[in-house]
């Protein structure tokens, strides 16, 4: 189950890029890593699904354990980040909203990661989800392709000399979609072919699968990143896919 996204007369909320970590990628060369936040970092279905529907009935004890397990899971975030950090430049593009993703950040209570985003600077995009789409288009990938498009205007300016490396990170394929045709779209009037990757994650993954995948994508990102051309990827098939070549 997916939060609500914002309702199309209200405008994403975009938080401002932070100085100096947040250079653009254009100036750095850097690629730009676009992380999904719901059920690709936080754990949401997880949260709405089991810990949500036991607080009515659930001992000190238990709640104890809810929480325990948030805080371990905030710090795997956390490193995922700046794991990613540490080969990109860095944003999240979610269809929940504002609220939500308030509410879940509050949630991981183990690390204070609105202090890491503002140090990675890392923007949080909400994608607006239109209430009527045209015939054929499906409204997540259009709410998701207008903010991954601002996002790399962002990073990488308007010029059409720069050279896009974008790798978006997510369990939908609305987020790949969306990359694949913002690609497409800048391949048209773009001096240089753009590297465009996806890497899809499993879908209402339980949060100790989350967990895992988390832990395990921290040591290939680099990996990702150097890989010189497209692809379009699974993160249960990764190992396998980087030990072929």
């Amino acid at each position: 189950v997916r939060p609500p996204s914002l309702s199309k007369t209200t405008s994403p909320t975009i938080s401002p890029p932070t100085a100096p970590a947040a250079a653009t990628a254009e100036n750095t060369g850097q690629a730009c890593i676009i992380f999904d936040w719901d059920d690709t970092l936080c754990p949401t279905w997880w949260i709405q699904n089991v810990m949500e529907r036991s607080l009515c009935r659930a001992t000190k004890e238990e709640l104890d354990k809810f929480h325990g397990v948030l805080e371990v899971h905030s710090k795997k975030i956390e490193a995922t980040l700046r794991a990613a950090r540490k080969v990109a430049v860095v944003d999240i593009v979610t269809l929940g909203n504002k609220p939500w993703f308030e509410k879940s950040i509050g949630l991981l209570k183990g690390v204070d990661l609105n202090a890491v985003l503002k140090e990675l600077g890392i923007t949080v995009y909400f994608a607006v989800s239109p209430e009527v789409a045209p015939e054929g288009v499906d409204p997540a990938v259009m709410a998701k392709r207008i903010a991954i498009a601002e996002c790399l205007t962002r990073r990488y300016g308007l010029s059409t000399k720069a050279h896009w490396h974008a790798l978006s990170i997510g369990d939908k394929e609305a987020e790949a979609i969306a990359l694949r045709e913002c690609c497409r779209e800048y391949q048209r009037k773009a001096s240089k072919k753009p590297l465009c990757k996806t890497l899809a994650c499993p879908e209402e993954p339980d949060l100790t699968d989350l967990g895992n995948t988390l832990d395990a994508l921290q040591d290939q990102l680099g990996l990702l990143i150097a890989h010189k051309s497209d692809f379009d990827w699974q993160t249960w098939k990764l190992s396998a896919t980087l030990k072929g070549g």
